[in-house]
């Protein structure tokens, strides 16, 4: 019923993401854009290496241009540079291509759930979808600091998708999934639904990319909120802490 669609490079968090998600997925589609750093190569193998059930479907994608440290002030810039150029929104046009299910899911590499959101969407959202809606919109929230701090931006974001009625605006690095029938951008207010009731995902591109958003009006995170899995396996949170002054280091 569900397929949850990932494209990924240099993801820190891509362990916990996936295996957020994992027990309620029929089928994984990890698609990597040229990661080429230690801890991501290395959380791929070891995702692989739990797949017991055979969900996960691993693939090296080939883009035009690199999509991975842009600021979002720069977009419509980019837009015309890049016009023609395959992107990260070609690829996810293609996972929609290879996907067999229903409906599908957006879980990126900096995104994880909780698993009482998880338990709502497939008790309840997938199995109650209403005819004539096309997208599911979610919580989100930006996480600013992993065991500190919580960035309080709290939106709605559109991640649930009737695969054989959306598709992607391909205008890199602008992707944004679309009505297929009419080519235009999927709004909360066009064909979708939300739910507000369940725990916002933890989106970490603020943390891993702090030029994307100003985080000067945090408030105080207790540790025990992070979602389950990792909590029940706090050694990536450590390392990633390593990872940011490797990473600081390369740039300087």
């Amino acid at each position: 019923m569900l397929t949850i669609h990932s494209v990924i490079k240099n993801e820190p968090f891509v362990y916990y993401a996936i295996k957020a998600v994992y027990p309620y997925a029929d089928t994984i589609l990890l698609y990597d854009t040229g990661s080429d750093d230690k801890y991501t190569l290395a959380d791929i193998g070891q995702l692989i290496s739990e797949d017991k059930q055979g969900k996960i479907i691993f693939k090296q994608v080939e883009t035009d241009c690199d999509e991975t440290y842009y600021a979002f002030k720069d977009v419509k810039e980019l837009v015309k540079q890049r016009k023609g150029l395959k992107g990260r929104g070609a690829v996810r046009q293609q996972q929609i291509d290879d996907t067999k299910t229903e409906f599908f899911m957006l879980v990126d590499g900096d995104e994880v759930h909780y698993q009482d959101t998880m338990r709502v969407i497939v008790s309840e959202v997938l199995t109650g979808f209403p005819q004539d809606k096309i997208a599911c919109f979610l919580p989100e929230t930006w996480h600013a600091d992993l065991t500190q701090i919580i960035h309080p931006p709290y939106r709605y974001t559109g991640r649930i998708f009737r695969t054989d009625r959306v598709g992607v605006i391909c205008q890199s690095p602008d992707e944004r999934h679309c009505d297929k029938t009419t080519g235009r951008a999927i709004s909360r207010h066009d064909k979708s639904s939300f739910i507000a009731y369940v725990k916002p995902f933890a989106h970490f591109s603020v943390y891993i990319k702090p030029f994307r958003m100003d985080i000067s009006h945090p408030r105080h995170l207790d540790y025990k909120e992070l979602p389950e899995v990792m909590l029940s396996n706090d050694c990536f949170i450590y390392r990633y802490m390593k990872y940011r002054k490797d990473n600081s280091c390369q740039k300087e």
